[in-house]
């Protein structure tokens, strides 16, 4: 898998959602974000959480991974 994410990058969920292709919010939470394992974000907000780029790219190592 290609990385995505920059490990020293914060990302909010629409640089999530631009990084994966992703183009509507629901799609994102039903898929992602709602999943047991996917990262808590580094500075929660109700209106713009950001997300630490190296718990994102581990992740998604994972899930990759695990498709083999």
């Amino acid at each position: 898998m290609d990385k995505h994410f920059d490990q020293t990058k914060w990302y909010s969920q629409k640089d999530i959602m631009n990084e994966l292709g992703i183009k509507s919010y629901a799609t994102f939470r039903k898929y992602y974000k709602n999943k047991k394992g996917f990262p808590k974000p580094v500075m929660d907000s109700k209106t713009h959480p950001k997300w630490d780029g190296l718990a994102l790219q581990n992740h998604f190592f994972k899930l990759a991974n695990r498709y083999k």
